[in-house]
């Protein structure tokens, strides 16, 4: 049965297209209304967002090869907010790693207010890094970083508010000839960890400045000198007594004296200095004096760890020390015979070629290496040349052919379920870790640490790293890996690092770093004599915790085995400790005695101190030098 279409005619088609405009308006209409409805949003997500800038390194300079401080000011014009601060690293290293991870601290913001927060970045991301707000998973502000790269320049920091109280150092030369990069920074700006002043070559200030300083700065700045940096005390004004006794002068009324005891720091002849204004009447007991007479003293320094606290009785504003013709040259050997050179143990924490290269390690250790293919090649090879053949042949002279249908699949049927069986039995559960480190010790439980733990699992893994203190902390990975997963590090009174999603026998890696306390020293009381002293005795204490192996002392160009050393062991060092000669480079004579150093694990370990020249030919015969291996865990 056929059904008639209706007739629309002129008047329905009409009707029709009204119908459909009509549609299409309040179409536009309804997208109109959407829109302002998200405008009005976007206006209200903006509205409720913070106004943020950065000021990186010091005064925007900053070493790409060192971790840098980050000031944040965070303007919050609206109600509190509870937030993180995140940054997000990605960086080829060049040495088959990668720095990847998110970086994030938490913050509260108050309602209406201006908050300050210090965070630290690796200086190799600097350029290409921002700093993001986030509160309940959206960002609500964000700043881009950026600043000046040093390159062959000594930065040296004078803590004043002041920009015209560095420019006594003008002119003046740091260690090595580098030019000296003068600034002022304020002690509010000062960091609050001593690695983040690892980009200094020097800080100066006066006591009062120093006085002016909180704890926390306070401990970061004398955990700087005793790790070896150059503190310069101009000045012998009132400091708090924390200051006062680590000050080598002892405060004095004033006194016009003749400059010329400031020549005693030069070889050569040099222009006549001025009279001077000093206020010191005296030097403590177990400092230098560099300058002037014990009476009126104008220079003296005291020996902090592997650093140097410099103080001079005079202000270096003085107008007539800034109108002589030898000042720069007066600052450049202050800067050079206070400068801790090799004994420094602060190292380039982000030397790529350096410290970084500790992660190839995992290249050394056994239990992260996938499994030899070389046992399941054998048994390949002999099923094919032997279980093949073999059968075939036996039936054959049986005359039973026709069995090699059954019997052949059945053996690769066994073949596999016992190589899947095999495997599964040998495959280690759970995470395969293992670290390398180095612990540097300066003599009073105070130490630099850093090192690189890699970990790896033949599953799909996740798993965390704790430190109980606030650490300097990179997640890293290898390159071309696939599922890496995430690597998130949340930094508060300790760090915690979580990784997730791990791949399958895909290594990752967390290096931390930080100067630390309480680790204990190798107590030393040796002695030089003979007639030459060419030779010396004396004890060596272990006071530290851990289990050393192989101790070595290297003095005087001789390296003495001491053997292994528990906890609160003594040696006694003579005639007889067995010694031998060593040559500048003194790794081949310290390898023959612990081939661990050159070895599998310690292979990098060995590349690194070699680098590093911490025990090089030009050590003073007042100077000795400690060695030795731990596998016991420590904070690197």
């Amino acid at each position: 049965m056929k059904h008639a279409q209706p007739n629309l005619g002129r008047k329905g088609a009409k009707n029709r297209y009204t119908k459909i405009a009509t549609s299409l308006l309040a179409g536009c209409f309804a997208l109109l209304l959407a829109g302002f409805g998200n405008l009005g949003q976007a206006n209200a997500a903006t509205s409720e967002g913070i106004d943020m800038s950065a000021t990186v390194g010091f005064n925007g300079f900053f070493g790409k090869n060192h971790w840098v401080p980050v000031r944040l000011r965070l303007d919050n014009p609206g109600r509190a907010i509870a937030a993180e601060l995140v940054v997000e690293v990605s960086d080829n290293l060049e040495n088959g790693r990668i720095a990847q991870g998110t970086l994030s601290w938490p913050i509260t913001l108050p309602s209406h207010s201006t908050t300050y927060k210090e965070i630290y970045v690796p200086g190799s991301v600097i350029d290409n890094a921002a700093v993001s707000c986030v509160a309940d998973g959206q960002a609500i502000g964000a700043v881009r970083l950026g600043g000046n790269a040093l390159g062959n320049t000594a930065l040296v920091a004078v803590l004043s508010n002041e920009a015209q109280s560095a420019q006594f150092l003008t002119g003046s030369t740091g260690p090595g000839g580098a030019p000296v990069l003068p600034i002022s920074v304020g002690t509010d700006i000062l960091p609050q960890s001593a690695n983040l002043l690892n980009d200094l070559t020097a800080l100066a200030a006066s006591p009062a400045q120093l006085s002016l300083l909180s704890s926390a700065q306070d401990t970061a700045l004398l955990q700087w000198v005793k790790l070896g940096g150059l503190l310069i005390v101009t000045g012998t004004s009132a400091a708090n007594p924390t200051w006062q006794a680590n000050l080598p002068l002892v405060p004095g009324p004033a006194h016009d004296v003749s400059g010329d005891g400031l020549t005693q720091l030069f070889d050569n002849s040099v222009a006549n200095p001025p009279r001077l204004r000093t206020y010191a009447r005296s030097i403590k007991r177990d400092t230098e004096l560099w300058a002037g007479t014990s009476s009126l003293p104008l220079l003296a320094a005291m020996p902090m760890g592997r650093g140097t606290i410099v103080q001079t009785s005079f202000l270096p504003s003085q107008p007539a020390l800034l109108g002589w013709s030898s000042n720069a040259a007066f600052w450049t050997q202050v800067l050079k015979n206070g400068s801790s050179g090799n004994n420094s143990a602060l190292p380039s924490l982000l030397d790529k070629t350096g410290v970084l290269s500790l992660a190839t390690a995992s290249d050394a250790l056994t239990p992260l290496r996938i499994p030899s293919l070389r046992f399941w090649a054998l048994l390949f090879a002999l099923y094919a040349l032997v279980v093949g053949p073999g059968v075939f042949f036996v039936l054959r002279r049986r005359k039973r052919e026709t069995l090699a249908w059954v019997l052949l699949p059945a053996i690769s049927i066994l073949t596999t379920i016992g190589i899947y069986v095999f495997g599964a039995a040998q495959r280690p559960s759970g995470v395969l870790t293992e670290g390398v480190g180095v612990m540097d010790l300066v003599g009073d439980g105070s130490g630099e640490v850093y090192g690189i733990r890699g970990f790896m699992s033949p599953y799909v893994s996740n798993t965390s790293l704790v430190t109980s203190q606030p650490m300097l902390v990179l997640p890293l990975a290898e390159q071309n890996v696939r599922q890496l997963g995430t690597a998130t590090v949340l930094h508060n009174h300790g760090t915690y690092t979580s990784f997730t999603d791990v791949g399958r026998w895909g290594v990752r890696y967390l290096y931390t770093a930080g100067a630390v306390t309480d680790l204990g020293e190798l107590q030393t009381d040796l002695q030089q004599f003979g007639n030459a002293h060419d030779t010396f005795r004396g004890l060596v204490t272990n006071q530290t915790s851990y289990n050393m192996h192989n101790v070595a002392l290297y003095w005087n160009g001789r390296m003495y085995a001491l053997g292994n050393m528990a906890p609160s062991n003594t040696v006694l060092v003579s005639s007889e400790t067995p010694s031998q000669a060593v040559q500048p480079n003194w790794l081949s004579a310290y390898s023959s005695y612990n081939r661990d150093i050159t070895h599998g694990l310690g292979r990098p370990l060995g590349n690194l101190a070699n680098q590093l020249g911490f025990m090089n030919s030009d050590l003073s015969t007042n100077q000795a030098v400690l060695v030795a291996t731990t596998d016991s865990a420590n904070p690197s």
